[in-house]
């Protein structure tokens, strides 16, 4: 069950590693610790989850206004095919929180599996209004962070924002056929840098993810590590801890952090 807030204080920051969308059909310990940590928060009044599968020119923001679940992915098991994920539509959130903050809008694009894979874990009876918020690569890690900043006062309102994307997401070296293979020493090596600057509070340091050591492979595409950086933003100097660790397929990395 979860708990109810007893304290007016903001609600935490949770930066998730979604994985690959087949964790939820394969019975993965994972999946009950993401289901184990909701229930340990009180109860959000909405959600905010900023996916790294959706990618946009510009910041834009959904309220799902027809419960679509969007299965973005190909050559997995039919029975992911037929698993939904509709929550209630949060248009009027949404709208709201893109008039404060100049966004664009949405409403008509359901949830990509970055936001429905993980939540129809943590709050399967979705129940719990989610609004989305894309990834905008061209606009540089430091917009990421200062969008977070921007949106950290939605903590005040009740509101869980769920920053969803990867540590460390190089498709090029994973190995398919092993799902929990150890991970290779260049993966272990950007990780551990990345670690040490978040559980630093050095945000500066996690601007430039290519200069960490192994940044290069680690994160040769930018799209899975910049919900990170809003993480980061809305939690501002708050105390983090580390939630759900391990690796699948070598190098993906199922590392996550909880801030508040």
């Amino acid at each position: 069950m979860h708990r109810p807030a007893s304290t007016p204080e903001p609600f935490p920051v949770l930066f998730i590693a979604h994985g690959s969308p087949d964790i939820l059909l394969r019975n993965d310990p994972l999946t009950t610790e993401w289901r184990d940590l909701a229930d340990t928060l009180p109860r959000p009044s909405a959600i905010l989850i900023i996916s790294a599968h959706w990618e946009t020119t510009d910041f834009c923001v959904g309220g799902n206004r027809h419960h679509k679940t969007i299965h973005d992915f190909h050559g997995f098991p039919e029975p992911l095919y037929r698993l939904r994920y509709a929550p209630p539509s949060a248009v009027t959130e949404a709208e709201a929180l893109a008039d404060r903050l100049g966004l664009a809008t949405d409403h008509d694009r359901g949830l990509d599996h970055g936001a429905w894979v993980p939540l129809l874990c943590m709050y399967p009876d979705a129940r719990l209004p989610v609004m989305q918020l894309s990834v905008a690569p061209m606009q540089g890690p430091r917009a990421h962070l200062e969008l977070g900043r921007r949106l950290s006062f939605l903590r005040e309102q009740g509101v869980f924002i769920i920053a969803s994307g990867l540590l460390v997401h190089n498709l090029a070296r994973l190995d398919w056929r092993n799902y929990l293979a150890p991970p290779s020493p260049w993966a272990k090596t950007f990780l551990a840098a990345v670690d040490e600057s978040v559980r630093g509070g050095r945000h500066e340091a996690l601007l430039a993810p290519h200069d960490l050591p192994e940044g290069q492979l680690g994160v040769p595409t930018m799209e899975h590590y910049l919900p990170l950086l809003v993480a980061c933003g809305a939690a501002r100097d708050d105390k983090v801890v580390r939630v759900a660790e391990g690796w699948r397929y070598a190098n993906l990395s199922m590392h996550g952090y909880l801030f508040g």
